[in-house]
């Protein structure tokens, strides 16, 4: 990775999303009609709107995307996107159809995203649209060097002390994640909120966890509720380790993301 994660995502997966503030609907829960060509990996680029994004694809068609602003070598996050990416033609990466739900902030509703897409070598580009606006795109796989998907996640590569913060924290809210080395976890906020929950290496040689959190009672801001998503670590270019985690409520009506660096 060229940057660091100030706070956020992955933006990150889950097997599509629910009902959409406009009134459209992501897919959710369904298996993909059509099997998706080899288009699994982590993604970067830049929007023409500003955005910088990170969009991670597994081998299932799960779409996790976190999106924000640079500042200096380090990204704040502003929202994640969470769905699905799937092929009309498993003989061609021409035709790839993009449907997820946009959570551009910390409990704003979220907006239906659709988009088409096709993959020329290193790149994934097309265009993606959110009710009456198109933006077109171009995403460049990640540096080998940094991460690479197709390296099975091993849970060594996760435990340990992980500080950093929550998307829908306080703005000076830190939380540390402590991870056993039999997936299981705490967490704890500098402002009093306290969670528990589980990691586990992704099925299937995937360089990805499966990642929950279930949040105690106030002052956490969803207090009482579980999320879960997907989570990845990986070295940065100043030699420290990155951990993100994408996460969404099961109506999927709340998303949010724990980023850290050590």
């Amino acid at each position: 990775m060229r940057y660091k994660y100030l706070i956020g995502l992955l933006a990150i997966v889950l097997s599509g999303c629910g009902s959409s503030g406009n009134g459209s609907s992501a897919p959710a829960g369904t298996e993909l009609s059509t099997p998706l060509p080899p288009t699994q990996g982590l993604y970067q680029g830049k929007l023409p709107t500003g955005r910088t994004v990170d969009a991670l694809i597994l081998g299932d068609g799960s779409w996790y995307e976190v999106y924000g602003a640079p500042s200096g070598a380090a990204l704040l996050v502003q929202g994640v996107v969470i769905g699905t990416i799937t092929a009309s033609n498993t003989a061609s990466n021409d035709n790839l159809i993009i449907s997820a739900n946009d959570f551009p902030a910390p409990g704003a509703a979220p907006i239906f995203q659709s988009g088409n897409a096709s993959l020329v070598g290193p790149n994934l580009g097309g265009t993606l649209t959110e009710g009456p606006t198109s933006t077109n795109f171009t995403f460049t796989v990640s540096d080998a060097s940094t991460y690479k998907y197709d390296t099975p996640a091993t849970l060594s590569q996760i435990t340990g002390s992980w500080t950093g913060a929550l998307l829908n924290g306080g703005p000076r809210e830190s939380t540390t994640v402590n991870i056993l080395s039999d997936g299981t976890l705490t967490a704890a906020s500098s402002l009093g909120c306290s969670a528990t929950g589980l990691v586990e290496p992704r099925p299937n040689g995937e360089n990805a966890f499966d990642f929950s959190l279930t949040f105690g009672a106030a002052p956490c801001a969803q207090a009482n509720e579980t999320v879960s998503g997907i989570a990845l670590t990986y070295r940065l270019s100043d030699g420290t380790n990155q951990l993100v985690a994408s996460l969404v409520n099961s109506s999927r009506t709340t998303a949010n993301a724990f980023f850290a660096v050590r």
